[in-house]
């Protein structure tokens, strides 16, 4: 039997139910963001290649980054590094003496397809220089959980490798995030969404925004987890 514990500081739990009951909400449930995501990306996916090999998902938000190492369909590792959006936002303020409005903004007008591929002696603009260093910190950081996951396999196991990086989160709508990742890191990167049936009657939702819901659906279908699995 395979038992993953997860660990929460009380006072955290209690401020945020706090919140719930101010607004007049109970609550069902408690989970993690590393559970809703596998659950919205992996669980509840019709494609079974998520389920073989090693998937790394990398959640991008305002202000963290988590990543997640599902191993054979198992959700083996999962990390939270400080380099998120508002880091790139901050990074982008300094750089070019922007307002944070203007900071933001310039943030998804900036293309990280044009070092892609740069030709020699390529000096990207200030902004764009600043974001691709730390666009490049996240993906060191992916690098050391697999170095970090490997070293705690037993002695003699191959070498593990990610066979897909699967991004979600708003600041995954950088242009020309997916390309520049899969250069650096030579792997098939592809935008993550929600994957459920639900979806089909929410004509609001745009398809680009999908990403940005990966955490909030994969809470809301916990107790349908909860019951398929008792079912079974």
């Amino acid at each position: 039997m395979d038992v993953l514990i997860v660990a929460v500081p009380k006072a955290m739990i209690d401020s945020r139910l706090a919140v719930l009951e101010q607004a007049g909400l109970y609550p069902l449930a408690i989970d993690i963001e590393a559970f809703a995501t596998y659950r919205s990306l992996i669980e509840h996916n019709p494609d079974d290649t998520l389920r073989t090999g090693t998937v790394a998902l990398l959640d991008i938000g305002a202000s963290h980054t988590e990543i997640n190492l599902v191993v054979n369909g198992k959700l083996d590792l999962t990390r939270t590094i400080q380099v998120a959006g508002k880091s790139l936002t901050n990074a982008i303020k300094n750089a070019e003496n922007n307002s944070d409005d203007e900071a933001e903004q310039r943030k998804y007008n900036l293309d990280l397809n044009d070092l892609v591929d740069a030709p020699a002696g390529f000096v990207p603009e200030p902004g764009l220089k600043v974001v691709q260093s730390l666009v490049d910190e996240i993906l060191r950081e992916i690098r050391r959980s697999i170095n970090y996951y490997q070293s705690q396999l037993p002695e003699g196991a191959g070498e593990m490798t990610v066979d897909r990086l699967i991004f979600t989160g708003g600041t995954s709508r950088l242009k020309g995030l997916m390309p520049y990742a899969s250069s650096r890191l030579n792997v098939n990167v592809s935008m993550g969404a929600p994957v459920m049936s639900e979806l089909a009657g929410m004509t609001s939702l745009n398809e680009e925004d999908l990403p940005l819901f990966t955490v909030a659906f994969g809470l809301a279908n916990k107790e349908n987890s909860a019951a398929a699995k008792a079912a079974a």
